[in-house]
């Protein structure tokens, strides 16, 4: 029991010289409220199940099985989302190749071009 106490005491120790240092305190009280908001849902999920043993469990599972059922669906449209962009991106990248391809034969037709009028213009001199 003693060894409880000491190690609560250090534990709270901590804490509190941790909330005293400006640079920790957002930290700590992050971890607070973490620990304060999981203790709690804990709690309520605990005596949701105490009072209401037969019923709750069942609606308790029935709108979790809904909420699964609604998470994989919006996981199957955005699977199907990414799965457009992705071919939308590669369509993207073949027409830049394409472009590139295409910008790199008008820069050799402009360089024949100029070749070509510089010799027409060496010999009309």
């Amino acid at each position: 029991m003693d060894e409880f106490k000491n190690e609560a005491a250090g534990v709270t120790s901590s804490i509190v010289r941790g909330l005293g240092k400006k640079d920790t305190a957002p930290f700590v009280l992050m971890g607070l409220s973490i620990f304060l908001i999981a203790g709690l849902s804990s709690l309520n999920i605990f005596l949701m199940f105490k009072f209401n043993e037969d019923d709750s469990q069942k609606i308790y599972i029935d709108s979790m099985t809904a909420r699964w059922e609604g998470m994989l669906k919006q996981m199957g449209e955005f699977t199907k989302e990414l799965s457009i962009s992705n071919g939308s991106i590669l369509q993207l990248k073949e027409q830049n190749i394409d472009i590139k391809q295409s910008l790199s034969e008008v820069k050799k037709d402009v360089k024949d071009h100029e070749r070509r009028l510089n010799k027409i213009e060496s010999k009309v001199r």
